[in-house]
Formats: C-alpha cells, sequence, structure tokens
C-alpha cells in the first residue's frame, strides 16, 4: 500500500500523531495514519504493537478496520479506517436514549475485546469513535487506540495472570481505575470502571476529580478526589443513578472476577428508553428525552481547586526564530509482559504493508540521510 499523507491536518496522540491520507492507487479511498517516533534501539515498537492487537481483534463491529504497518529508521507508519469524531464532541449533548446506545456498545465492545484476552487499559472519550457517517452503521462506535494494551491471560493455558503490579499506573490518571492507581496489573474489572467514568464524563461535561479551571492536577490529587467520590451520589437524579451503580459495582470487582457484562447490558436496556433495540446505535437526530443533567453541570457541586493563579505577562524581545530540532516525543518500547505473541510474525502474515515513506510529508532530513522503509523480517 502506497500513501499520501495531507502534513498540517494532523491530530496530536499519546505516542505520535494521526493524519488523514489517501491510498495512492485507490484515489477515492482514504484512511487514518498514525505516525509514531521508533529507533533501532526499539525492540517491540508502540505501534506494531496496536497493529497486532487489532488483527487479532478483527471481525467485531467496535474494532476499527487495519489496513497497513510500516517503519523506516526513523518512524513507525499505522493505516487504519478514517473515522469521523470521538465522544468528547457528545459531552453534555446526549439524550439518554443516546447515552444508554454509546454506553451499551461499549461494554459489548469491551466484552469481544476480553474474551480474546486482552485488557485495551485507556477507555475514554477520546478513545471512542463513531464510524463514518456515509458507512452502513454511522451510529456505530470504534473503541480505537490499542498502543498499551496488554494480555491478561496466559494464551495457551487461558489462566489468568498473577497481578505482579506495574512500575507506574497504565492509562490516563483521570480515567483509570482506582487499582491502577495503586499500580496494580490491569484486568478487565479495569476497563469496566474506566468505562464507567467515561460515561460520567458524558453527563457531565467532567468528571468529579477533574480541575474545574482545566489545570492538571497530580495522580495523586487526582487519586484522592476519585476515592472521595461513589456511585451513591447520582441517587436521586433519575435514571443516571444506574450509571452511579457501575462505578460502585466495577471497583467491587476482584482482580481475576470476570464482569457480568449480560446483566449490566440488561440493566442499560431496561431504562425507560421507548424502541430501545437489542443492539442500539446512537442517532444523532433524537433530541428529546434528556438526561437530567443535560445542562452538563458538575457532580460536584465544589469546586475542588483554588483560582487559577494570575498568567505570566508576555517577556519583551525575540527568540530569534529559534525552533526546535525535533518535537517528536521519545519512543517508547513495548515492555515483554505486554506482547500478544510474536507481534512481528503476526503482523507480516496477516496485514500489509507500506511499500514507501508516505507521500506529502514535509522533509527535514539531509538528502544525506533519507527515511527508508524497514522490510519485516522473514
Amino acid at each position: 500500500m502506497r500513501l499520501f499523507i495531507y502534513d498540517g491536518d494532523e491530530k496530536e496522540g499519546g505516542f505520535g500523531r494521526v493524519f488523514r491520507a489517501r491510498v495512492i492507487d485507490e484515489p477515492q479511498k482514504f484512511v487514518a495514519v498514525k505516525k509514531c517516533h521508533v529507533t533501532d534501539h526499539v525492540k517491540h515498537p508502540r505501534l506494531l504493537h496496536e497493529a497486532c492487537a487489532l488483527v487479532l481483534l478483527q471481525g467485531h463491529s467496535a474494532i476499527p478496520l487495519v489496513h497497513a504497518w510500516g517503519r523506516s529508521q526513523f518512524y513507525e507508519y499505522l493505516a487504519l479506517e478514517l473515522l469521523h469524531t470521538d465522544l468528547n464532541a457528545l459531552r453534555t449533548k446526549l439524550t439518554l436514549r443516546n447515552l444508554v446506545a454509546l454506553s451499551h456498545q461499549v461494554l459489548e465492545g469491551l466484552e469481544y475485546i476480553h474474551s480474546r484476552g486482552i485488557v485495551h487499559c485507556d477507555i475514554k472519550p477520546s478513545n471512542l469513535m463513531l464510524a463514518p457517517t456515509e458507512g452502513a452503521e454511522p451510529g456505530r462506535v470504534r473503541i480505537i487506540d490499542f498502543g498499551i494494551c496488554r494480555p491478561y491471560r496466559d494464551p495457551t493455558t487461558l489462566e489468568h495472570l498473577p497481578d505482579k503490579g506495574t512500575p507506574r499506573s497504565v492509562g490516563t490518571s483521570s480515567f483509570v481505575s482506582l487499582n491502577v492507581h495503586l499500580h496494580h496489573s490491569p484486568s478487565r474489572r479495569d476497563d469496566v470502571e474506566s468505562l464507567s467514568y467515561t460515561i460520567l464524563s458524558l453527563i457531565a461535561g467532567r468528571l468529579p476529580w477533574d480541575s474545574p479551571t482545566g489545570l492538571c492536577l497530580s495522580s495523586r490529587t487526582v487519586f484522592t478526589l476519585k476515592r472521595q467520590w461513589t456511585g451513591t451520589r447520582l441517587v436521586g437524579l433519575g435514571d443516571v443513578s444506574v450509571f452511579g451503580e457501575l462505578v460502585d459495582y466495577a471497583r467491587l470487582l476482584d482482580y481475576t472476577e470476570k464482569p457480568d457484562y449480560a446483566r449490566w447490558k440488561e440493566r442499560l436496556r431496561s431504562l425507560p428508553v421507548p424502541n430501545m433495540l437489542k443492539d442500539p446505535l446512537y442517532d444523532p437526530s433524537i433530541t428529546s428525552a434528556a438526561t437530567t443533567m443535560e445542562s452538563g453541570s458538575p457532580l460536584t457541586s465544589q469546586s475542588i481547586l483554588p483560582p487559577p493563579s494570575k498568567p505570566l505577562s508576555n517577556l519583551e524581545g525575540s527568540d530569534g526564530l529559534w525552533r526546535p530540532t525535533f518535537t517528536w516525543d521519545q519512543a517508547i518500547p513495548v515492555a515483554d509482559d505486554e506482547l500478544l505473541g510474536d507481534e512481528e510474525e503476526i503482523v507480516r502474515a496477516r496485514l500489509d504493508t507500506l511499500d514507501g515513506v508516505p507521500e506529502g510529508q514535509e522533509d527535514h532530513l539531509s538528502i544525506y540521510c533519507r527515511e527508508v522503509m524497514h522490510p519485516l523480517r522473514r
């Protein structure tokens, strides 16, 4: 596969950047391309890991299509299905019916991912995207960004892996579970707890432990505030109280315990929403029967931070047109215990490769140091 990247139209991600690209041999076909810095010192590249996860998970409506992977001496590239918008754009605008539809779809997607022995480890609104509006199912949610996913069971025996702990919490601080804050190894319960926080943020516009001024809080502060909050805070707020129950349920699960997906999908479908299907899709045309917290008021009435400090005034003088020589994040390898098997072999056998460096990119390299794609191991 050969690609033409539309440079300047990118979005920043956790480990790299995402671009819109056109398939050169199919001019009407557009894809999303993730680009991540890599070096020869990285034994297990991050996007190869994500490509492997997507290959292993293909076949479910919650999983985006994966087209091709490739790497050069400087970057990795992963070509994926071009999606519509993430759920951050829907904050505080959801009707109860659509909130149920989205929650039900993601829960079903997690059930599938977990059935394949994988935990996602970074469920949050920006990692949940709607399928293309011109597609067959425009109201379908895709779960994206499997860059930090990992196995939770032995692939041969299917026995649950022990909780060996992690050197640091895995995922996004606001959305990770209490146990992940404490550096326990992620398991199925933690994905469900992250989903419950995702739903809360969609209802209220932000989480109770997020700064109302948008400042970045330390992980320790987030953990303290998060631990103080329980799902009982939603009691008396109408139908959305069930999502508070999901928070408390997920927190009580044991490390190896299988979540009761069927029970919670049934709980969601039993909410008083007319014409709720067994497999509900998001419908942007529905604007009635809104949630009781439609206004987006925060779930806590008290400010959790002091007023922001006064910003620094602009300094006189010039930076002399200085620009950093390299603006990409450091290459972060995948640890051995995160691997999903022989990832390069899985990708080589089951996924297309990029035939050359994607065109259309601004080239900052010397003519004596051109970017060249590496062949996959044979």
